[in-house]
């Protein structure tokens, strides 16, 4: 088995999250795996995309009800990579051993501006926080039948962090607060001796 790609990061993180901030027993996020920014429509954004169909708000004054923003977006940030040193033998090409591969996975929390969103909005994104660094291994299996499974791969991670202050985003007349956040997740390569 090799180790897990990064689309099998931000899936497992998905995995993890989901029983925590986006079942209809919790706080209903929608979680997306990949970037889908608010489209430009007119002279706004247009939060659709954003909108959980878990988490419905009723209007103003008979106003309807609207789906709320609530959204977790995660997507791939840079990574780096240590290989190890170069084989003393000038016939061997290839280093042997495992490279460890800095793999970063960037997270924007959104959600609605409204009457104590704040406070929710503060209880979601602490609630993430904790879970994630309370899975060092993001929940992967440690084997998968009777061989290794993905987490024998995944060194740790660096606990999530978040990269700026809470932001208030405009979208269009929707009002958001963002949190923008990073994931630097170590992940063990096994070179192919040849």
């Amino acid at each position: 088995m090799p180790p897990p790609t990064p689309n099998e990061l931000r899936a497992q993180l998905k995995t993890l999250l989901t029983p925590v901030i986006a079942t209809t027993d919790t706080r209903k996020a929608k979680i997306i795996e990949y970037l889908a920014w608010a489209f430009k429509e007119g002279s706004g954004e247009d939060p659709t995309n954003l909108r959980s169909e878990l988490d419905q708000v009723a209007l103003l004054e008979g106003g309807g009800v609207i789906d709320r923003v609530n959204c977790l977006m995660l997507s791939d940030g840079a990574f780096n990579q240590v290989l190890p040193p170069p084989p003393s033998d000038p016939r061997e090409i290839r280093p042997r051993g495992r490279a460890t591969v800095t793999r970063r996975v960037r997270f924007a929390y959104f959600y609605q501006f409204g009457e104590e969103s704040e406070l929710t909005f503060s209880d979601n994104v602490e609630l993430i926080r904790t879970t994630v660094n309370d899975n060092p291994k993001l929940g992967f299996a440690v084997l998968t039948g009777m061989n290794a499974g993905p987490a024998q791969f995944i060194k740790g991670h660096k606990g999530l962090q978040a990269v700026s202050d809470p932001l208030l985003e405009a979208f269009g007349a929707t009002l958001c607060h963002v949190m923008p956040m990073t994931l630097e997740i170590e992940v063990i390569e096994p070179l192919e001796v040849s």
